[in-house]
C-alpha cells in the first residue's frame, strides 16, 4: 500500500507536468478516492509550504518556485542505498537488522527501486567489533549500571575503569565509546577496540549528564575530541592539492581562504582543534603540498614530525 508521502510525490510530478491536473484525475489515475488526493494537497500546503494555487483552466500548478518534492524520491533512494549498505556491514552495525533493511526500499518509489542495486557505497577503512562486548554496552545503557572495565590505551598501557555509557558512536569506521570516568570524574572517549573487557555491574550510575552540553562538545572541534575551548588551526593548502580540496569541509565552523605567496597560491582551512593527533595525520597525508600555519604549538609538531620522517627514511 502506497504511503501519503509517495502519494504527495506523485502528485507534485503531475503538477509539474503543466497539464490541466483536478482532484478527480489525479485520484482516478492513483486509484484513490478524490478525498485522499485533496486531503493530501491540504498536507502539502500545511506541512511542506507548498505553494499549491487552482484554476479550471490550469488545474492545479505551483504559484512559486517549489524543489521541496522535486528529488524527493532520488534523495530517498540514495537514502535508502546507503543504510542498505551501513545495516549489511557488522564492521558499521554489529548486530544484525534485516527487518529493517527489507523495510528500506519503502521509502523508495516503486519507478526507483530497481536503480537500487546500481548504488554503490564501499568504506575502505573499519575494525571489527566484539559483539559480546558491545552487548554489554547496551545493557549499560539500558539499565543505568557502571561498567568495570580493562583498557588498554594508544601506548598499550592496560588500566581497570569504572565507566559509565553516555554515547556509542562510529567515527570514519571505528567505534568509539563516550564515558564518565568515574576515577578521573571526566567523561572522556575510548576507542572500543582497545577493550580487554567489560563487565555490567548493579551499581547504578551517578553521573548526570547534560545531552546539550555533550553535543556541544563533541561537536566544538576538529575530530573526536571533548575540547571546550579550542584552538583555531590555520592549515594552508597548494597547488595541486587546493583545487582538490576548496569544496571539502572538514568542520561545520570551518573557514576558507584564498591567499599567495613565494611559493604560489594557496587556500587556507581555518579549523577549531582541541587534541593534535588526528589533524596531524590528516595534513600529513597531503605531502610537501599542506602547511600548518597556525598555532604555534601545532606548527611546531607538524615540523617535528617531517625531521622524524627525514631522521629515519633519507638521513640514515
Amino acid at each position: 500500500m502506497a504511503t501519503q508521502l509517495q502519494r504527495m510525490q506523485f502528485i507534485d510530478s503531475r503538477i509539474r507536468q503543466g497539464k490541466a491536473y483536478s482532484a478527480k484525475s489525479i485520484a482516478n489515475e492513483y486509484e484513490v478516492s478524490e478525498r485522499s488526493i485533496k486531503r493530501d494537497i491540504d498536507e502539502m500546503k500545511n506541512s511542506f509550504n507548498a505553494p499549491i494555487k487552482y484554476s479550471k483552466i490550469k488545474g492545479y500548478y505551483y504559484g512559486e518556485k517549489f524543489e521541496i518534492f522535486n528529488f524527493l524520491g532520488e534523495k530517498s533512494l540514495i537514502a535508502s542505498a546507503m543504510m542498505k549498505k551501513i545495516l549489511e556491514s557488522l564492521n558499521y552495525i554489529p548486530l544484525t537488522a534485516d527487518n529493517i533493511i527489507s523495510n528500506l526500499d519503502e521509502s523508495v518509489g516503486s519507478e526507483l527501486k530497481f536503480i537500487s542495486d546500481k548504488i554503490r557505497y564501499d568504506f575502505s577503512e573499519y575494525e571489527e567489533v566484539d559483539i559480546a562486548l558491545f552487548k554489554v554496552v547496551i545493557d549499560s545503557m539500558n539499565y543505568k549500571k557502571q561498567l568495570k572495565a580493562i583498557y588498554n590505551n594508544a601506548d598499550g598501557v592496560k588500566s581497570e575503569r569504572v565507566l559509565e555509557p553516555l554515547r556509542l558512536m562510529n567515527y570514519s569506521g571505528k567505534w568509539y565509546l563516550v564515558a564518565y570516568c568515574v576515577m578521573k570524574n571526566i567523561p572522556k572517549i575510548f576507542l572500543f577496540s582497545r577493550f580487554e573487557k567489560l563487565v555490567l555491574t548493579d551499581v547504578p550510575n551517578v553521573y548526570e549528564c547534560d545531552d546539550l552540553k555533550l553535543n556541544n562538545l563533541l561537536s566544538n572541534s576538529f575530530g573526536l575530541d571533548l575540547e571546550e575551548n579550542p584552538k583555531e588551526a590555520v592549515i594552508r593548502f597548494y597547488q595541486p592539492v587546493s583545487d582538490s580540496i576548496k569544496n571539502q569541509k572538514w568542520h561545520k565552523n570551518q573557514k576558507i581562504r584564498n591567499g599567495k605567496n613565494n611559493i604560489g597560491e594557496f587556500i587556507e582551512f581555518i579549523i577549531p582543534v582541541g587534541r593534535y593527533r588526528e589533524i596531524l595525520g590528516r595534513i600529513l597525508r597531503f605531502g610537501m603540498h599542506a602547511e600548518v600555519v597556525e598555532p604555534e604549538d601545532l606548527r611546531n609538531k607538524w615540523l617535528e614530525n617531517i625531521k622524524m620522517m627525514y631522521d629515519r627514511y633519507i638521513k640514515q
